[in-house]
């Protein structure tokens, strides 16, 4: 099994000179932005660039906002076609309100209203009593590489407090999460990070979609679209292990899976499909952005 250091190397830092030069050049319209939102530009610099020279044609991105102007713009570019999925594109259209993407967007982007998966899914797949694997990764061996991701790589320690539901002892995610072998979720930490701040709420509004005839995208594009070569999860907190678990087998071999927030506990719902990913020997981790608090990680599909 690949170790923990396989990857350690690939830490990147988008602040750099040269992404930066990119920001200045192609998207100067979103420096008056709030500071967050530009780190999280220049994280999309960084992915969207080595989208572009790994060839990437075809795109998923879910969860919508000033990537999407971006994706927008490399489709325009390279003829790349790119499909977003969100419940609500609102707070998209409003972040690259001032941006001249905003009309690329409708041109060059499929724009998919609706949740990614169903209500019945979200409760299902935290309703049982333990997860014995996460993709082909047995949490037996997961477990080691879910606090070494994040005590290894996150610079800050406020990590530590979001432990505190665990048992007393040095701080662990591992020993939150994991019980005799199977990967389990504390109803108390679902609470704190679901939509509308408690898993019931989150799966009203699931439930909600459902009944629009809005709710399990993710379905129709596995059974009708042909394997991408990038996928982007970037959407909610409580269903990108399901995504990751739906779409890893669609990325083809050599295309790319990028995660954003993958820092416990700014976010939970990235950082065990990165772990994840580090244990897998299908798969490599080719950079990690640790420069902001929600971070950044891009990883190849060898096989």
């Amino acid at each position: 099994m690949p170790t923990h250091a396989r990857s350690i190397a690939t830490h990147g830092r988008p602040t750099g000179d040269i992404v930066e030069a990119v920001r200045r050049l192609c998207y100067p319209d979103v420096r008056e932005l709030d500071q967050n939102r530009v780190y999280a530009l220049r994280q999309y610099v960084a992915i969207v660039t080595l989208a572009h020279h790994a060839g990437a044609r075809r795109i998923l991105e879910l969860g919508g906002g000033i990537s999407t102007a971006m994706w927008a713009r490399l489709g325009a570019a390279t003829g790349a076609e790119v499909i977003c999925v969100d419940a609500s594109f609102d707070r998209m259209w409003t972040h690259v309100e001032s941006m001249p993407e905003r009309d690329l967007i409708r041109e060059r982007v499929r724009l998919v209203e609706a949740g990614t998966v169903s209500a019945e899914q979200l409760r299902s797949f935290y309703g049982v009593e333990g997860h014995g694997s996460i993709g082909a990764v047995r949490i037996a061996d997961l477990a080691p590489l879910m606090d070494a991701w994040i005590s290894e790589r996150c610079p800050w320690p406020m990590w530590r407090a979001a432990c505190e539901l665990a048992a007393p002892g040095p701080p662990s995610v591992a020993r939150l999460l994991v019980q005799d072998g199977s990967l389990v979720f504390p109803r108390a930490l679902l609470d704190r990070y679901a939509l509308g701040g408690s898993l019931d709420a989150n799966l009203d509004f699931l439930e909600r979609l459902d009944r629009e005839g809005r709710g399990d995208a993710l379905a129709s594009i596995v059974e009708r679209e042909e394997p991408f070569d990038l996928v982007f999860f970037d959407g909610g907190e409580l269903s990108t292990l399901l995504e990751w678990e739906t779409l890893r087998g669609r990325i083809r071999p050599g295309g790319l899976a990028a995660f954003h927030d993958v820092f416990y506990p700014k976010s939970m719902k990235s950082f065990i499909a990165c772990a994840a990913v580090e244990a897998d020997p299908d798969w490599r981790t080719i950079y990690v952005d640790d420069s902001t608090m929600q971070g950044m990680v891009v990883a190849q599909r060898l096989r």
